[in-house]
């Protein structure tokens, strides 16, 4: 884990964290930052500006319930339901925790972005040769096995780049109890707390942990930001109601 592998990119006045190599290798993606709220009420002018800063034409996003659902938007016939229901600059009517995307942009003409909502959970994408796969790991989700899951629904990238992409909570503030680390099981990165009954979870080292086991010949990077305690970041666990969300996105190349 190095933190130098990653940066802040400014593009048209929206900001977010991305990994230094990929960007410079052409493949735009990033971690949205608290100058975008992406709160249900802004949602939809948040992926306005986003959209606008990166030259496209849609966001879609999934309706996220912490399980192990993968929406596989390869499939023409999901991605074309899911554009045919897009408000303006914005899509979000697929339940899941997971999108895979095709390795280049799936409509000539379209530039279209896929993207994962977070505040404390960790945002993880997944690079292979015939896709890319954009994760909403909370601790439900690390428990329900979405990283597995992902995994196996872009099984040419077992050999490929994984990427931890920015920020989570880390296990200096994030404590819970003992019956979530029994969910999560071996895979769960923990550190001790004088508090009987509770745990300090590393949820970024425990979806690195289920990575290594998924992508076994992988390669892994992390951020190694915690989101709460990094106010540039939303956080609920920091902030309660009044969090945003950060939309972790990935943008296809153009097809050529």
């Amino acid at each position: 884990m190095n933190k130098s592998d990653f940066l802040i990119q400014e593009v048209a006045g929206a900001r977010f964290l991305s990994n230094t190599a990929w960007w410079a290798a052409g493949f735009k993606h990033g971690m949205t930052m608290t100058d975008m709220s992406f709160s249900q009420g802004d949602r939809a002018e948040c992926a306005r500006r986003l959209c606008e800063s990166l030259n496209a034409d849609c966001l879609i996003l999934l309706k996220q319930v912490h399980g192990r659902e993968v929406v596989d938007c390869r499939e023409s016939r999901t991605l074309n339901e899911m554009l045919g229901h897009a408000s303006s600059f914005f899509s979000q009517t697929r339940e899941g925790d997971a999108l895979i995307v095709p390795p280049r942009q799936p409509i000539q003409g379209k530039r279209i972005l896929f993207g994962v909502l977070t505040a404390d959970c960790v945002p993880v994408v997944l690079r292979g040769d015939l896709g890319i796969a954009v994760i909403h790991a909370g601790w439900r989700g690390l428990a329900q096995g979405i990283i597995e899951a992902s995994a196996n629904g872009l099984a040419d990238a077992r050999d490929g780049i994984v990427l931890a992409c920015a920020g989570s909570s880390e296990s200096a503030r994030y404590e819970v109890g003992t019956e979530v680390v029994a969910a999560i099981g071996n895979s769960a990165v923990t550190s001790p707390t004088p508090r009987e009954g509770k745990h300090l979870l590393d949820t970024a080292e425990t979806a690195m942990t289920q990575l290594r086991e998924a992508v076994p010949r992988g390669s892994f990077v992390s951020a190694g930001i915690c989101t709460i305690s990094d106010a540039r970041f939303h956080s609920f666990r920091r902030d309660g109601d009044r969090a945003g969300r950060s939309i972790t996105f990935v943008c296809p190349p153009d097809a050529t």
